[in-house]
């Protein structure tokens, strides 16, 4: 990757194609195991959930919250079980089944928890004093 604009470790760089690894993750196709190893992360230390590009990928699909379920399904899963879920902006929450079926609900609890303990993501803008 490109060295940090404050010098350091030079940030990770993921592959191209990142954002269709990303949606196929979302929508529980693959799991979190495979999704890091296709983008390329190949520490165990590293985490998808600490990559600036993971937050922001989330934040323009107006995903407040999301969650994975596939590597905990180590056997097959029926096709009608849940294996992985979003919470958006709007409170819109929407299961995916095993079969690759949307389920829409409201989940407003869930909203109302990301927004209060919404994380401060560090500030990307670096200014120099005079």
């Amino acid at each position: 990757g490109e060295p940090s604009k404050m010098g350091g470790r030079p940030r990770f760089k993921p592959v191209d194609n990142y954002k269709e690894i990303l949606d196929r993750f979302i929508r529980g196709e693959i799991g979190k195991t495979e999704c890091q190893q296709m983008i390329g992360i190949k520490s165990k230390c590293t985490k998808l959930n600490d990559m600036d590009f993971y937050h922001d990928y989330l934040e323009e699909n107006n995903i407040v919250y999301m969650r994975n379920l596939v590597d905990f399904h180590k056997s097959k899963c029926a096709d009608t079980d849940i294996v992985s879920y979003i919470v958006r902006n709007d409170g819109t929450r929407i299961d995916y089944t095993e079969s690759g079926t949307e389920i829409k609900s409201m989940d407003m609890a869930t909203l109302i928890k990301c927004q209060s303990k919404k994380r401060k993501r560090k500030s990307r803008v670096y200014t120099i004093a005079e």
